[in-house]
């Protein structure tokens, strides 16, 4: 690396397991939370150390504790990966030898070590409780947040929540039931600590909605299927794969019926959504399990009554439209300011390459599928076309106004007295910000 005096440096080439020292806390690219937690048990050993040369009375120790050995051991857990059984073991030894320094017998229980003393414990910091009201907290703090760190938190609920499947709060969900299909980060060890007592949380930022009436999470629909632990992985990776994250993800336009595409192996990948997903490489026979699931879910290829009314922009990206005004079909290229035309053919819907064009935003979302001459011939057929997005009616009342802009917690108590006139006088002349 290039250093400003013209000389350089060598950057070395370390293990991903290996672990460095960051703004007071150990950390390593792999999320491994075993260097983090020797370092809190030295720096607890170190203090046990120092207060048995130092002979102090036991209320000194217990000051002491409060103000210079609890602020040393709980600082950086706010970014720890460390699971809650890692933490709740985390500092057995050092306690053991903090007990009679304090006036505490040894034989007292592990449990009574770590209640508070309002509650007749001995009031050691439980490590796995500090890290969720830390990272709790870090969370309220960051995330919404146009900083880096908010940047980055929101970055990592969202992938958190595309691999995962299973429902847009998916903090609010049984940790012990879905572990599984979500990777080791950040956000899944608050997670775990937030299921495990019962924190109800609530991202709203309205990442991902219901796209359609009756629409429901692809892995929800796999889950109540009763699939085992090793098939729900391997469908996750297909589904991830394909970018689907509801039930109309996987169905042509009109929504009764199963998109072709997705039950066979894809030569060429194509991006089929406009958030940002994990990687995966699914294997063969993880996609045959995924077209197995998928005709089962889907008898016949028909999805029974199929999807109701779209009520909301949805995250896949249609590469076919149907312009019923001209009468042809535009698909849009991978460079996304051009689109292809397609127009009719002598014959009752076919439609061939007539043009390419600038991008328009006309036409619905459509379903099409090549004709018996070929896609290299550039004919295809239309199979279903989509609905228009119903928007819903407009508020009638303030209160209404407030519940659509979401966040609706923070109008759990208001009450309304009287009339409510002044309210829109104040907008419209700008005085309700002074």
């Amino acid at each position: 690396m290039p250093l400003p005096g013209g000389g350089s440096a060598g950057i070395g080439h370390k293990a991903v397991q290996h672990a460095e020292k960051t703004l007071g806390a150990m950390t390593s690219p792999d999320g491994n939370s075993r260097a983090a937690i020797v370092m809190m048990q030295d720096k607890a050993q170190q203090w046990v150390n120092d207060v048995r040369n130092g002979k102090l009375h036991r209320r000194n120790v217990w000051f002491s504790l409060k103000f210079q050995l609890v602020p040393r051991i709980i600082y950086g857990l706010c970014s720890s990966m460390a699971s809650f059984d890692e933490l709740k073991d985390a500092m057995h030894k050092q306690y053991y030898q903090i007990l009679p320094l304090g006036g505490v017998v040894r034989t007292a229980s592990i449990e009574s070590r770590t209640i508070a003393p309002g509650f007749f414990g001995i009031g050691l910091p439980h490590l796995g409780v500090e890290a969720l009201v830390a990272m709790s907290n870090k969370l309220l703090m960051h995330y919404g947040c146009d900083t880096a760190t908010g940047r980055f938190m929101r970055a990592s609920h969202s992938l958190f929540l595309l691999e995962l499947g299973i429902s847009s709060q998916p903090l609010q969900e049984s940790y012990e039931k879905y572990s599984f299909l979500s990777t080791h980060s950040w956000m899944k060890m608050l997670w775990e600590k937030l299921s495990m007592f019962g924190v109800r949380t609530v991202i709203a930022d309205g990442l991902v909605d219901n796209p359609r009436g009756g629409d429901r999470f692809l892995m929800q629909a796999f889950v109540e299927k009763g699939y085992s632990r090793d098939i729900l992985l391997r469908l996750n990776r297909v589904r991830v794969y394909w970018q689907a994250l509801f039930m109309s993800d996987i169905l042509t336009a009109s929504g009764n019926k199963i998109d072709p595409e997705v039950l066979v192996r894809p030569q060429v990948y194509r991006k089929r959504s406009h958030l940002r997903w994990p990687t995966e490489h699914p294997t063969a026979s993880d996609f045959q399990t995924w077209r197995d699931a998928i005709l089962t879910l889907c008898p016949s290829r028909n999805a029974g009554t199929g999807m109701g009314t779209v009520t909301a922009a949805p995250h896949r990206i249609w590469e076919w439209r149907w312009d019923e005004n001209s009468g042809c079909l535009c698909r849009t290229n991978a460079d996304g300011v051009s689109e292809d035309v397609f127009r009719a053919g002598r014959k009752p819907n076919r439609f061939y390459y007539a043009e390419t064009r600038p991008v328009t935003c006309n036409g619905r979302n459509c379903s099409v599928e090549p004709t018996h001459a070929g896609q290299a011939h550039g004919g295809w057929r239309l199979t279903s076309v989509a609905q228009a997005v119903v928007s819903g009616p407009p508020p009638r009342s303030f209160l209404e106004v407030l519940h659509s802009w979401g966040n609706t917690w923070l109008w759990d108590n208001i009450s309304l007295v009287g009339e409510h006139g002044w309210i829109n006088e104040a907008i419209s002349d700008g005085s309700s910000w002074r």
